[in-house]
C-alpha cells in the first residue's frame, strides 16, 4: 500500500479517536475506544515510517555534493580563467569569475565547473570501462545506475564508486568555493564533448583556460599517486592493476552498511 494512503487512514483514525474522546456522552464505551484508535494510530505511524528511519543508506542511489568548508572564495572582476592542479592531493583550484564554466579535465571529457555567486556547481558523466554510464553529477546533484557499478560511498562533500572490477572510476569531493578533489578513471573522447553532448555544460568556444589536460582519445587514471594516460583499448586487468598502484581509497569499506566513514579521518 502506498504511504500516501496510509497516511490518510491515519488521519482518519485519529480524527475518530478524537471525537470519541470529546463526545458529548463521555461514556466510558467511549473513552475506550477513543484511546484505543488513538493507540491504533500511534502504531500505524510507527510502522508508516519504520521503514524510512531503518533504511539502508547503501541502497541510496542519488545525492548532492555540498561543500565541505564554508570558505568564502575571493575573484576580482575579469579575473583570467585557469585550473590548477597538485597531484599529490589530488586538488584542483579553479579560479574564474561568476557564470564561466571550465572542464578541468579538458575539453574532451565530461566533467565540468561553473562559478556561481554561492560557489561552484560540478556535472559529470561517468563511465565504465566498458562504456556504460555508471553516475552522472549535474549541478551537484549526483544519481547512480545501480546496474553498472560494484560498490559506492558518500557523505556530505564527496562522493566515491568502483565498478565491478573493483577499480575507483571516481573520486570527487566539492571543498569550497575555489577548489575540488578528484580521482579516479575518466574516458576522454576523440571528439569535444560539446559535441557528444550538446546539453551538457562545457567551456565555451571562446574561453581557453589555462589548460592542465590537454590528451584526447585516451584514458587517464588519476589519484593520490599521481596520473597516467592509457590507450583506449587497454584492457580492464590491465587497468585495474595501474589504478590500483595510483588510487587510493577515501572510504572505509570493511562495513558495507555503515557509510560515510573515511579511511582517514584527518583526509581533507
Amino acid at each position: 500500500m502506498q504511504k500516501w494512503i496510509i497516511n490518510v487512514i491515519l488521519f482518519i483514525i485519529l480524527v475518530l479517536g478524537i471525537w470519541s474522546l470529546c463526545a458529548p456522552e463521555k461514556s466510558p464505551v467511549s473513552k475506550r475506544i477513543g484511546i484505543s484508535l488513538l493507540i491504533l494510530s500511534f502504531i500505524v505511524a510507527i510502522v508508516n515510517n519504520f521503514r524510512t528511519f531503518a533504511q539502508d543508506p547503501s541502497s541510496q542511489q542519488v545525492g548532492t555534493l555540498k561543500p565541505k568548508y564554508s570558505r568564502p572564495y575571493k575573484t576580482n572582476n575579469k579575473v583570467a580563467t585557469r585550473v590548477g592542479v597538485n597531484q599529490t592531493s589530488q586538488l584542483f583550484n579553479v579560479q574564474m569569475d561568476e557564470g564561466v564554466i571550465v572542464q578541468p579535465l579538458g575539453r574532451y571529457a565530461p566533467f565540468s565547473i561553473k562559478r556561481v555567486s554561492k560557489g561552484l556547481l560540478i556535472s559529470a558523466i561517468i563511465h565504465s570501462l566498458d562504456g556504460k554510464v555508471i553516475a552522472k553529477i549535474q549541478n551537484n546533484k549526483w544519481v547512480l545506475n545501480p546496474n553498472n557499478y560494484f560498490r559506492k560511498n558518500f557523505d556530505k562533500s564527496a562522493l566515491e564508486v568502483i565498478d565491478e572490477y573493483d577499480i575507483p572510476v571516481l573520486q570527487v569531493e566539492y571543498l569550497d568555493g575555489n577548489n575540488i578533489k578528484m580521482g579516479g578513471v575518466f574516458h576522454l573522447e576523440e571528439k569535444e564533448t560539446s559535441e557528444i553532448y550538446p546539453d551538457f555544460p562545457s567551456t565555451p568556444k571562446g574561453i581557453n583556460p589555462r589548460a592542465v589536460i590537454s590528451f584526447r582519445g585516451v584514458i587517464i587514471v588519476m589519484g593520490k599517486w599521481g596520473m597516467i594516460t592509457k590507450d583506449k583499448n587497454t584492457k580492464p586487468q590491465d587497468l585495474r592493476i595501474q589504478a590500483k598502484d595510483l588510487i587510493e581509497l577515501w572510504f572505509d569499506y570493511s562495513k558495507p552498511k555503515r557509510l560515510g566513514i573515511r579511511k582517514d579521518s584527518k583526509a581533507n
